[in-house]
């Protein structure tokens, strides 16, 4: 464990006390973390879900992602369904972001959109 694990984990619950500096990104942000728990649980196409991971880590680090755990409670199913409904609810948040690396990340999650439903068969 790094010395300066419980600074860090301070300052990520202060700053959580405080409020988000963006909490739409912040938002985006959970939803990914939450997906990313969700597929990892999935045993069905295998490939094409590592493939999502990657995505959604991109996304997570081009959203400004800090280390600090996602304060969703996550729930125990890990139902393409109910990562589908994820996938709407961050496009719904991203579309009304006006950051200017957005239309990048939009590119992506469409891509992993399309990917959902094949798995969703």
């Amino acid at each position: 464990m790094k010395d300066d694990y419980m600074e860090e984990l301070a300052r990520a619950y202060n700053k959580e006390l405080r409020g988000a500096e963006n909490p739409e990104i912040e938002g985006a942000i959970n939803i990914v973390n939450e997906q990313i728990y969700l597929l990892s649980r999935l045993n069905s196409g295998r490939k094409i879900v590592g493939y999502i991971l990657s995505i959604k880590e991109y996304v997570k680090s081009t959203l400004g992602h800090n280390k600090t755990p996602s304060r969703r409670s996550l729930p125990r199913e890990g139902d393409i369904a109910r990562i589908i409904s994820l996938e709407l609810e961050l496009l719904s948040i991203l579309d009304n972001l006006k950051e200017p690396f957005i239309p990048k990340i939009l590119e992506y999650e469409n891509r992993v959109l399309a990917l959902l439903c094949y798995l969703g068969k």
